[in-house]
């Protein structure tokens, strides 16, 4: 059976100054490490006039909005994914954006001999586009952008990187159309 669950789950422990403390968990059966273990978090989430963020372990995630219509945005997860925005224009109306990101993702293959191998994927992004909102909730993204140190590989886990099986396409330009949905 070929299946993807995530499971994870927050509580906030408010301070009486508005920040938080933030406890998580998180399980997946697809991470690249550790997969369906559950693994714990923790975070401090702080606001002011015009910085936000969560820093904690093993995460952080910093927002600053130097003006109305400017925001910086950084976030990191080790191992598998780091980005920096910078976005311009007010919220909820067009906006422009630049952002560089490495990510990593993995996937099953329908037609594996072995249940545990995965099909992991690793990739540098620089891009830029817009952004607009088309209804209460909906967004669509315009972007376009250069993908670069990409590999591929089939392996049970992230640390068997240097397998034989292993692919690593030319860097190359991107066009992306993207539409969220979100809930309220």
């Amino acid at each position: 059976m070929l299946f993807r669950s995530n499971l994870n789950l927050s509580y906030r422990l408010p301070q009486p100054s508005g920040n938080a403390w933030i406890l998580l968990a998180s399980a997946s059966n697809t991470r690249g490490f550790l997969p369906y273990l559950p693994l714990p978090g923790a975070g401090y989430f702080f606001s002011s006039s015009n910085w936000k963020g969560l820093l904690g372990f093993p995460f952080g995630l910093i927002f600053w909005t130097p003006s109305p219509i400017w925001t910086v945005s950084a976030f990191f997860f080790p191992i598998r994914y780091g980005e920096l925005k910078i976005t311009y224009g007010q919220p909820r109306s067009l906006q422009a954006f630049s952002q560089i990101s490495f990510r990593g993702r993995s996937y099953w293959l329908s037609d594996r001999s072995n249940d545990k191998e995965r099909l992991f994927a690793e990739e540098g992004v620089a891009q830029a586009g817009l952004s607009a909102p088309v209804y209460r909730g909906v967004i669509l993204e315009f972007s376009g952008g250069w993908a670069f140190a990409r590999s591929y590989f089939l392996a049970e886990k992230i640390s068997e990187k240097n397998s034989m099986l292993k692919f690593s396409p030319d860097n190359g330009a991107f066009a992306n159309l993207k539409l969220g949905i979100f809930l309220r």
